[in-house]
This record gives structure tokens, C-alpha cells and sequence, in this order.
């Protein structure tokens, strides 16, 4: 894949692999990178344009989608933190099937962006 020049977002940007994806971007020559997350002044990597997401929420997501038009590759990698450790092993079947369901509305506005920008 050509990274050079592309326009990227990558959800979840604020740690973690968001963090070492939007660094990787940067690194490799993207004409943007977008980081979305739910507290944008936590995005502080330079190079990287913060954009405060909380996937969870669809009115976000569409307006994101809106606003960063010009992108041509996403990086869904935000996901939903347990708050204790115990639950986690209580809810690792529908921490799955949640995590799973947010991965498409941001995927969704993004092609339909896309698939209209070609046209």
C-alpha cells in the first residue's frame, strides 16, 4: 500500500497501537493523519491533527465523516475499555459482539464518502 500522500484517520489515536499507527503514518510520508478519539487534547503526537470521536456516538461519527471528507484510509482501531478487570472476564463474549458492532458504522460513513467522492 502507498502511504505516501495518503489522508489517514486513525480512531483510538491517543495510545496504544491508534498512537503507534498515526506515528507510523506520519513516519512514512501521509500528507495527513487525522487522530480521532474521545478526548482530542490527549492526541498530542506531532504531525497528527486531533479530532475528537467517540465511536459510539453515530451523530460523531457522521460528522466526522463529513469533516475529514478527504481521507482514503481508515484505521477503526478505537475500542470500549472495561472499567474493572473482573467484569472483563464476566463480559468477554459481549465486549466481542459490542466491539464488533462499532466497527461498521465508522467503516459505513466513510465508504459511502468515498464511493461518493468518485462518482
Amino acid at each position: 500500500m502507498q502511504i505516501s500522500n495518503t489522508i489517514a484517520l486513525v480512531t483510538g489515536t491517543n495510545r496504544g497501537l491508534g498512537l503507534a499507527f498515526s506515528r507510523e503514518l506520519v513516519r512514512r510520508g501521509a500528507a495527513r493523519v487525522y487522530g480521532a478519539a474521545r478526548h482530542p487534547d490527549q492526541v498530542t503526537e506531532p504531525g497528527v491533527t486531533p479530532v475528537g470521536l467517540d465511536i459510539t456516538d453515530q451523530a460523531q461519527v457522521a460528522a466526522v465523516a463529513a469533516r475529514c471528507s478527504d481521507v482514503s484510509l481508515l484505521v477503526n482501531n478505537a475500542g470500549q475499555p472495561e472499567v474493572l478487570a473482573d467484569e472483563r472476564t464476566r463480559t468477554v463474549k459481549a465486549s466481542l459482539s459490542r466491539d464488533h458492532e462499532l466497527i461498521y458504522p465508522p467503516i459505513q460513513e466513510f465508504w459511502d464518502s468515498a464511493i461518493q467522492s468518485t462518482t
